[in-house]
């Protein structure tokens, strides 16, 4: 497969070995985006979400969409910074999520800088939750 691992480029394979999907049923047409998200944990095992100020209020995973050719944990380390002002490191890819109009990479990440500093008009609020309000929160918005 070409490029480094974790090249949009390299999709078709983690579908393909990570899955079991053939590309044949995840056709361009259907894959209309692909995203990022990070699993951030503090000292203490809280888990950090940021509640989405549109296109309605839900909680979720530090991250969003990837541009064109973005290799995906570079894509992960901007958006993250973006939403929260923090800088991470970006670590093992941890699932893969596929929906209608979206595959979303959820990766591992660590903070190693920055500050929190929540996007204005992205993020309505930030929040570092136990493991089981987080699961809580992110099922709320599975059920939408």
């Amino acid at each position: 497969m070409g490029g480094p691992p974790g090249r949009l480029d390299d999709l078709r394979g983690v579908l393909r070995e990570g899955l079991g999907v053939a590309w044949a049923k995840a056709s361009r047409a259907y894959l209309r985006s692909i995203a990022a998200a990070a699993l951030i944990r503090d000292a203490d095992g809280r888990i950090l979400l940021v509640e989405n100020a549109f296109p309605r209020r839900s909680w979720g995973l530090p991250g969003g969409r990837l541009e064109r050719r973005e290799e995906a944990r570079a894509g992960l380390a901007r958006e993250v910074h973006e939403e929260t002002g923090f800088a991470v490191e970006v670590g093992a890819l941890l699932t893969v999520v596929v929906r209608p109009t979206v595959v979303v990479l959820v990766f591992a990440a660590t903070i190693v800088g920055g500050a929190l500093r929540p996007a204005p008009v992205e993020i309505a609020q930030v929040a570092w939750l136990p493991e089981d309000e987080a699961r809580q929160r992110l099922a709320a918005k599975a059920r939408r």
